[in-house]
């Protein structure tokens, strides 16, 4: 896993924030905490990546907090 501080955010530019299957996996557990970076991420204006979707009620969970890729 890959640390990103808040230092390396202002030397190097971002495009997106990916999901990390981890969460996607137990959903119902994390909704709160993937609902809070997929809205961190776009009011900082980027893509949010999400990976790890298997079962439909994750993909309508995160169709419902507009991922911008699934």
């Amino acid at each position: 896993m890959r640390r990103l501080t808040s230092r390396s955010c202002l030397l190097k530019p971002l495009f997106f924030v990916e999901v990390s299957s981890l969460f996607i996996g137990y959903y119902s557990d994390n909704a709160v905490i993937v609902t809070a970076i997929i809205k961190l991420a776009h009011n900082l204006g980027l893509n949010v990546i999400c990976e790890g979707v298997e079962k439909k009620e994750q993909l309508d969970f995160m169709r419902d907090k507009e991922c911008d890729q699934i």
